[in-house]
C-alpha cells in the first residue's frame, strides 16, 4: 500500500497548496462571491449537508479527487475521512468566529448563511493564484449544484413515480380499450406490442 502511495505521489502531484484554514476561508469567500444579495454584501450559502456533498465529489469515479487534491489532502481524506470531517467542522466554526461573522441557520432551505462584504471577498481571494481560484470555482459549482442536493433526489423519485403511474394508466387504458372491443386476454396482445 505504501509503495502504491509513493508511486501515485510521483506521477500525480497530490500535495495541497493550501491548509484547511485557508481552504475554509476561500470556500466561504467564493460561495459568497457567487451569491446575489444587497448591493454591497454577499451571502455564503453553505449547504448543511456539505460533508456529504464533499464526499460525493471526492469519491466520484471521474478523477475529481485528484483534481481537488490541491485543496483537500486526499491521502488524509481517503484514509481518515471521519477525522478530516471533524477537523473541517471545527475549522469552519473557528474561521467564522475569527471573522466575527453572524451565522443564520436557514432550516427551511437547509443552508448556513454567512454574510461577507465585497471588500472582504476580494481581500481573501487576492491571496490565491488564478489556478487555485479556478479549482475552487469548480469545487463550489459542484458543492452548490442542485443535482447533489436532497431535493434533487426527492424530485427524481417523484418523476420516476409519476412516470410509473403514467405507464400504469396507459396500460390500463389499453387493456380497457381492447376488452371493450371484445378481445379476450388483452395482456397477450399488449405484450406483443411491447416486444
Amino acid at each position: 500500500m505504501f509503495k502504491l502511495k509513493e508511486d501515485t505521489r510521483y506521477f500525480i502531484d497530490i500535495t495541497p497548496v493550501i491548509d484547511m484554514k485557508h481552504f475554509v476561508l476561500l470556500l466561504l469567500a467564493d460561495l459568497a462571491s457567487k451569491s446575489k444579495a444587497v448591493p454591497n454584501d454577499n451571502i455564503a450559502y453553505l449547504p448543511m449537508d456539505y460533508k456529504q456533498r464533499i464526499q460525493g465529489i471526492m469519491f466520484e469515479s471521474n478523477g475529481w479527487g485528484i483534481q481537488f487534491s490541491k485543496l483537500i489532502p486526499i491521502e488524509t481524506y481517503y484514509e481518515y475521512q471521519r477525522k478530516y470531517e471533524e477537523k473541517l467542522g471545527k475549522m469552519l466554526k473557528k474561521v467564522i468566529q475569527e471573522l466575527g461573522k453572524p451565522i443564520e441557520y436557514d432550516i427551511e432551505n437547509e443552508v448556513i448563511k454567512i454574510p461577507f462584504t465585497k471588500e472582504e471577498i476580494e481581500n481573501i481571494k487576492n491571496d490565491y493564484d488564478s489556478e487555485t481560484l479556478k479549482i475552487m470555482d469548480h469545487f463550489i459549482y459542484l458543492i452548490s449544484d442542485y443535482s447533489s442536493s436532497r431535493n434533487y433526489e426527492l424530485d427524481h423519485k417523484m418523476n420516476v413515480r409519476n412516470n410509473s403511474r403514467w405507464e400504469t394508466q396507459k396500460h390500463n387504458y389499453l387493456v380497457y380499450t381492447l376488452r371493450s372491443m371484445n378481445i379476450k386476454n388483452p395482456e397477450k396482445y399488449l405484450n406483443k406490442v411491447v416486444e
